[in-house]
């Protein structure tokens, strides 16, 4: 993993201002994360929200002054990356049972009517 990726990934995980992005972020996107389950869309939504996120990248690239082919290899580049860091992540997570807490938080949701706002944000710790 590139030490830029690790480093951001580190700032979210364990500074509290960065939690505290996280945290506000999950919060915000879990309430439609679950309705997209729910509708069976989350896999079919998520390469539209990465593409989306690079997208940007390429424009950060392009506005850095890279050329149109350069931008677009070095977002292709941050795609296998990241990939490959979800893959890294969701096996911790698997592993060390955080999904399955995180499931369990789901199904308390339910029974007990919150809305996703109001859940605790799923992080790997």
């Amino acid at each position: 993993m590139s030490s830029g990726l690790e480093a951001k990934i580190d700032y979210l995980l364990n500074n509290e201002r960065g939690k505290k992005i996280l945290e506000d972020s999950i919060n915000y996107l879990l309430p439609l994360i679950i309705n997209l389950s729910e509708r069976r869309l989350t896999l079919g939504f998520t390469p539209l929200f990465m593409a989306m996120v690079l997208s940007s990248e390429y424009v950060a690239e392009r506005s850095g002054g890279s050329d149109p082919t350069t931008a677009f290899e070095a977002v292709m580049e941050s795609l296998t990356e990241v990939c490959g860091v979800a893959k890294r992540l969701l096996r911790e997570n698997w592993e060390n049972g955080s999904l399955e807490e995180f499931y369990n938080r789901f199904l308390e949701s339910l029974s007990s009517g919150e809305s996703g706002s109001e859940q605790t944000s799923f992080r790997n710790e």
